[in-house]
């Protein structure tokens, strides 16, 4: 007997509770990193991981597993084998070779023409570029000092380049102020180091300088010390010599008569530039001071003197004058050489005391600035000193 089944409805039960979400607990690379792991604290019995492996060509690629009591349990494996490629899309507005079609053309400059307005091509050309930025750049002859500058760096903006630029560029300024303007290109080659070579090479070491009077040796100098030494030995020589009286030789050139000595002299006429009308014989005095020389001569008939200021090379002409010094007479305005007689010293303004009344005066500028004044008087003799042309004047000694 068949049995007759009549749908009389569905009987609805009770709602569920929702689900958990899922998830899985980890990936792994490969089978062996997920058995190794199985103890980690990253995954919970029950949890649900994957393999990712790097190619999807790997046969483990995609398989799941679930964490069991004891060891992981193989799910399913939730990728399949690649299929095949799909048909190929449309080509961009550029085609295959990326020359652009008309139509491309004109889609790429509606869509990116206001973005690209005003860019440079990879390969364009900035000659016209500008860029604002502080410069410390000076004229020439206007930097004072030297700056540091930073170091560059990479993917430095330009304003930040340009501003370090004009600073070297402002140092570089100063050192070439530091060179000055005189050309020594005519030292060495011209180069810097060939210059400083050169100088080098030509400088004295001062370990060749000695202070004895004994050294023999070529290349070696004196030191200073010893012009002192030098100097004191020939003042000795010429008061020795200067106390001394020989015969001058008959035919001698005064003009060359420059050193301190005392001469006898026979006939004045026998010489060269010799004082004329005073007579023909008598003695000379030469007297030496520095490059300043005096010439005295003391003849039958009188006397004559003159003077050269650098060393015998020019001479004033022969004097044998002597004035009368006017009474009130301010000596420290007489700075020229002159001979005066004086009749009463104390009628004078400024001059000796203590040393009598008549006698004589003498004048002689023994440098450009340097004056001396020598009084002998009836009580003895004085004499004083200025060496600014008669500014002021040392005390009579």
């Amino acid at each position: 007997m068949a049995v007759v089944r009549t749908l009389i409805g569905n009987v609805r039960g009770p709602q569920g509770e929702d689900g958990s979400s899922f998830a899985f607990a980890k990936t792994y690379a490969t089978i062996a990193a997920m058995n190794s792991d199985f103890s980690g604290s990253d995954t919970q019995t029950g949890d649900y991981v994957l393999i990712s492996a790097a190619s999807i060509n790997d046969a483990d690629n995609g398989k799941m597993y679930r964490k069991g009591n004891s060891a992981w349990i193989y799910v399913a494996k939730i990728t399949g084998p690649r299929g095949a490629d799909g048909p190929t899309g449309p080509l961009c507005p550029l085609d295959t070779s990326m020359a652009v079609t008309v139509a491309g053309q004109a889609a790429l400059d509606a869509a990116l023409g206001p973005t690209l307005a005003g860019k440079l091509d990879a390969t364009g050309d900035s000659a016209n570029n500008t860029v604002t930025y502080t410069s410390d750049d000076v004229a020439d002859g206007s930097a004072s000092a030297w700056e540091t500058v930073q170091p560059l760096t990479s993917e430095e903006k330009h304003e930040s380049l340009f501003a370090k630029i004009s600073k070297v560029i402002k140092n570089v300024r100063f050192l070439y102020k530091l060179l000055g303007t005189t050309d020594i290109s005519g030292i060495g080659s011209g180069t810097v180091t060939d210059i400083l070579s050169a100088l080098h090479s030509g400088k004295f070491d001062k370990a060749n300088v000695v202070n004895n009077l004994t050294t023999t040796t070529a290349g070696y100098a004196l030191d200073a010390r010893e012009g002192k030494t030098l100097a004191d030995n020939v003042s000795t020589l010429n008061d020795a010599l200067g106390g001394q009286w020989v015969v001058l030789p008959s035919g001698s050139n005064f003009n060359s008569l420059t050193s301190n000595a005392r001469y006898y002299v026979g006939d004045l006429s026998a010489n060269g530039n010799y004082p004329t009308g005073i007579g023909s014989t008598g003695s000379v005095e030469i007297q030496k001071m520095g490059s300043y020389i005096r010439q005295v001569v003391y003849t039958n008939l009188g006397e004559a003197y003159r003077f050269s200021y650098d060393n015998g090379a020019s001479w004033s002409e022969w004097a044998d004058t002597w004035v009368i010094l006017a009474t009130g007479t301010n000596l420290n305005t007489l700075v020229n050489n002159a001979k005066y007689m004086v009749g009463n010293m104390g009628a004078m303004v400024n001059g000796p005391s203590g040393k009598g009344s008549t006698g004589t005066l003498e004048i002689q500028r023994v440098r450009a600035s340097y004056v001396r004044q020598i009084a002998y008087l009836n009580s003895g003799a004085s004499y004083r000193f200025s060496y600014d042309n008669g500014g002021t004047w040392t005390g009579w000694a």
